[in-house]
């Protein structure tokens, strides 16, 4: 029985067709030659395949006009013969399979024949090392031959859509194709897994998969990669890959999705475009996988709730780029995955479980550029002694960490600028060091920690903090307007500054940068929230007027009749006996603890 297409074309067909060369089709659409209706078979595409002999595909198409050829027409390709009983379908693996010399294996849409009796290695996604392996040129001895209908777009030698008769369609433009074979030696069509037939309902199995000028990379799969669609409203759902294979250069876009699935050894969710509402989500990424990474998300995407059971410092979310309200959120991550080098516009890194599990393999939330876009609610865990996990090499422009935990862990080496914050987060045994900021660092619930803020940028309406373990100094700015808050009798607004617990206030400098206007005589009372309102300053040491008239003003306290922080609490400024008005002064609270 002659081979039919999915048209009902068949090898006999071929045998009829008036067989030319690529340059004498050439010829004869130049002279408006061709004969409109006549099957023409031809080798095109010189870049989508080559099996060693020939870098030509065969295609069958026939002429519309004396000057143009029909798009579509069908095109006679080779597949590798997989093997569904094996569990690795016949496709090269470097472990749990004996090579013999004479073994014949699938890799990269190609057969390979064994030259040594070793397993050998992959060079790349298509090719296998000359040493231990020779390609297959194109039979049917070693190929199953089929014929796919086509698009054929002649002015730029492409064909640019192959559908087969197991569901697969992959469009892939002139321009994909250019940009895909000049970075990554591959098109969409010849790095598809054509020819993977399931031999029954839900086996292994490449089929039914819709792909509209994206990059699906599923030449070497192992696993049921079926009914999957990447346009709009589209869905990568439920799909195992299995070690050494990838999921790469997608674009997925309008509502669609990359989850449930269970990703193995030396794969990973990487290099997909995702747009409007958008998600990669609920994965399983498994020892030493590749992560999620060099994605881009827009208008909505979401990284979210995918757990990374173990990993490589190539693991984790990396070098993905996030816009307009996207996230990474709720994801768990284990052993040195890292959220890493991911740019983030209008969106946030939020509420994330990371845990380093390991000596020596720490979780990081590190090197992340954020744009109005905010770190909050992640809790870091550094299980192991010695591991020091954290928030670090962050820079900021008008975006906030925020509601952090870590146990212990590290707020390091970060650079905030525009209204950025560092606030509200809980450290256990941890550090904060080396922020370079124009911005707010506020709102801490410290135990066991330490600040070591020695590379500290200082700014006017600034919290700024310098410390080791038995001193801790505070610079603030206040300027007053009289209002409640703000130079009215009671509390004044500053920043939130903390007083661990046995802290005293050791030392107060007190500069009159713009003269104090005062209704009567005021006063100002600085101390502690709960201990003492004037234990740093009370009514004859704060008094307005002799303020200004020192313009500076040191007191030294000394530990004679302090009064020492019996809980955590925060600094505490209010004007007493009248308001206000206006002026405004720098404050330094140096704070000191008995060892």
């Amino acid at each position: 029985m002659a081979l039919k297409g999915i048209q009902n074309i068949d090898l006999e067909s071929a045998g009829s067709a008036t067989e030319v060369t690529k340059t004498q089709l050439d010829t004869l659409v130049t002279n408006s030659t061709l004969v409109p209706g006549t099957l023409y078979k031809i080798g095109v595409h010189p870049e989508l395949y080559n099996d060693g002999v020939t870098n030509l595909t065969t295609i069958l198409i026939r002429a519309a006009t004396t000057n143009k050829l029909e798009l579509q027409g069908h095109g006679l390709f080779y597949t590798p013969k997989y093997s569904q009983p094996d569990a690795n379908m016949g496709i090269w693996t470097a472990t749990g399979v004996v090579y013999a010399t004479g073994n014949k294996t699938a890799w990269g849409g190609y057969m390979w024949n064994n030259l040594t009796g070793a397993v050998g290695s992959a060079t790349n996604r298509k090719t296998l090392d000359a040493t231990n392996w020779a390609k297959l040129p194109f039979t049917t001895t070693d190929y199953n031959l089929a014929v796919d209908t086509i698009h054929y777009e002649y002015s730029s030698d492409n064909i640019v859509m192959r559908e087969d008769a197991i569901g697969n369609v992959v469009f892939a433009s002139s321009i994909h194709n250019t940009a895909m074979q000049g970075g990554y030696g591959l098109t969409a069509i010849s790095a598809f897994q054509w020819g993977n037939k399931p031999t029954g309902l839900y086996t292994s199995g490449t089929f039914n998969n819709k792909i509209y000028d994206s990059f699906f990379e599923g030449i070497n799969l192992k696993g049921v990669i079926n009914n999957n669609e990447l346009r709009e409203w589209c869905t990568f759902v439920g799909n195992t890959v299995a070690k050494d294979g990838e999921f790469t250069f997608n674009i997925v876009e309008n509502r669609c999705t990359i989850q449930n699935n269970t990703i193995g050894t030396l794969t990973g969710i990487t290099d997909n475009f995702l747009y409007f509402y958008s998600t990669i989500n609920t994965n399983t990424l498994g020892a030493s996988s590749y992560g999620i990474r060099h994605n881009r998300l827009y208008s909505q995407s979401t990284m979210n709730s995918n757990t990374f059971i173990a990993g490589v410092s190539a693991a984790g979310l990396r070098q993905n780029t996030l816009d307009i309200v996207s996230s990474i959120n709720s994801n768990t991550m284990n052993f040195a995955s890292t959220i890493y080098m991911n740019s983030l516009t209008s969106s946030t890194i939020n509420s994330n479980v990371m845990s380093s599990i390991s000596t020596g393999q720490n979780a990081y939330i590190y090197k992340n550029t954020l744009s109005d876009a905010a770190i909050n609610s992640n809790q870091i865990n550094g299980t192991i002694a010695g591991n020091m996990p954290g928030i670090t090499g962050n820079s900021l422009k008008g975006s906030n960490f925020s509601g952090a935990h870590l146990f212990p862990a590290t707020i390091s080496n970060n650079n905030l600028q525009g209204d950025s914050r560092v606030e509200g987060n809980t450290l256990r045994n941890s550090t904060i060091q080396n922020l370079l900021t124009l911005a707010d660092v506020k709102g801490f619930d410290l135990n066991n920690f330490v600040l070591d803020f020695s590379n500290i940028i200082l700014s006017t309406s600034l919290l700024n903090a310098k410390a080791d373990a038995n001193s801790l100094e505070y610079i603030f700015s206040k300027t007053f307007v009289g209002g409640t808050g703000g130079g009215s009798v009671g509390e004044i607004s500053i920043p939130h500054m903390p007083v661990p617990i046995g802290f005293f206030f050791e030392e107060v400098l007190v500069r009159v940068d713009t003269t104090l206007v005062e209704t009567a005589n005021a006063n100002f009372n600085l101390g502690m929230s709960i201990d003492g309102y004037s234990t740093g300053l009370g009514g004859a040491t704060g008094d307005v007027g002799t303020l200004n008239t020192n313009v500076i003003t040191k007191y030294i306290l000394g530990t004679s009749g302090y009064t020492r922080a019996s809980v955590l609490q925060r600094i505490y400024l209010e004007v007493g006996g009248a308001s206000v008005t206006s002026g405004a002064v720098t404050i330094i609270v140096r704070l000191a603890k008995i060892s």
